[in-house]
């Protein structure tokens, strides 16, 4: 929980940050720990999608969470396109693939190996 709740965290800053700092250059640490914090929160949320009988905690949180990743990766591909960063670029479709395959295994498809397969 310890580190849902960080890397929540590190999202909200990181839009914040890049709402009104566009310049790929600035603070380019939060660049690199932005999809780690999403890897991270997908992980668990993908996680809880294995054992759907039990009792999942964060089931109440996913929306949001999803709402928050998708404005991360649309800040970076605004900050790809505006500074031609390719950093920011790669991790903005990075994003787009995981949370694709995190949604078809939330919508039933439990066979990773062929999210995997389509979503890339």
């Amino acid at each position: 929980m310890m580190c849902v709740n960080a890397s929540r965290e590190i999202l909200s800053r990181f839009n914040m940050f890049r709402t009104f700092n566009r310049i790929a250059s600035s603070f380019r640490a939060i660049d690199f720990l932005a999809p780690i914090a999403v890897m991270t929160l997908l992980l668990v949320h993908l996680d809880s999608h294995r054992f759907p009988q039990t009792d999942n905690l964060l089931a109440h949180q996913c929306l949001s969470d999803r709402a928050m990743i998708e404005q991360v990766r649309e800040n970076m591909v605004g900050v790809g396109r505006l500074n031609s960063d390719v950093l920011s670029a790669q991790s903005a479709d990075f994003l787009r693939r995981l949370s694709a395959i995190e949604t078809q295994v939330a919508e039933g498809n439990t066979d990773l190996a062929l999210s995997l397969q389509n979503s890339l």
